[in-house]
Order: C-alpha cells, then structure tokens, then sequence
C-alpha cells in the first residue's frame, strides 16, 4: 500500500510539475502575447499619427494649391486687364491719328481758301486798276 501511495504520490507530484510548467509556459505565452498587442496598439498608433500627419500635410497641399489658383487667377485677371487697356490705347491711337488727319486737311483747306481769295483779291486788283486807270 506504500507502494502504491507512494507511486500515486509521485505521479501527483509529477503531474503538480507539468502543470506548474503548463502554467508557467500559459503565463509566458499570455506575457508574449500582450507584448504583441502592446507592439501592435503602438504600431497602429505610430500608422494613426502618420495618417493625420498626411491628412494634414494633404490639407495644408490644398489650401496651398487653393492660393496658387487664386494667385494664378488674380495674374490672368491682371492680364486681360492689361490687354484690355492696350487695345483702348490703340483705340484711342486711332482716334487720335484720325483727328491729326482731319486737322490736317482742314488747314490745307483753309490755306487754300486764304489762297483763293488772295488770288481773287489780286484779279480783282488787276481787273479794276485796268478799269481805273
């Protein structure tokens, strides 16, 4: 009967070892375990911080391209701006250059009006000194 106890107690030692081990081994794959969930919360925390980093940084490339296209439309504006007041110029050169002309030829009329009546003054003087003397 000592045998026997004896042989149970060492089976139940033995098996109080492979549980302990079991244990043991439970509680390192459990600590492994929650040092992988801890690295993968970092790493998806590390993944969530570049994600609104490049939200970010997409936010700040729009509102940048938002003022470029504004600039951009504000230089196209200043453009026809300037395109519109280069054909008014050359409109007004027209303008202008066709004035000159009708000055122009209303001085060479006047001139030739003052000639003409010089020309009749001087026939006339021509004809009544003939009449006269």
């Amino acid at each position: 009967a000592n045998k026997k106890w004896a042989a149970e107690a060492d089976t139940e030692v033995e098996l109080t070892a492979v549980l302990e081990e079991v244990d043991m081994e439970t509680e390192v794959d459990a600590a492994d375990a929650a040092e992988d969930q801890a690295i993968t919360a970092i790493t998806l925390a590390t993944v969530l911080d570049l994600a609104t980093e490049t939200e970010e940084d997409a936010a700040d490339a729009a509102e940048g391209l938002d003022i470029t296209l504004a600039m951009e439309i504000r230089a196209m504006d200043k453009e026809e701006d300037a395109v519109g007041a280069a054909e008014e110029a050359q409109e007004q050169e027209v303008v202008v250059a066709s004035l000159m002309t009708s000055k122009i030829r209303l001085i060479k009329e006047i001139i030739g009006a003052f000639i003409s009546f010089f020309l009749f003054v001087q026939e006339f003087l021509r004809i009544s000194s003939l009449h006269f003397f």
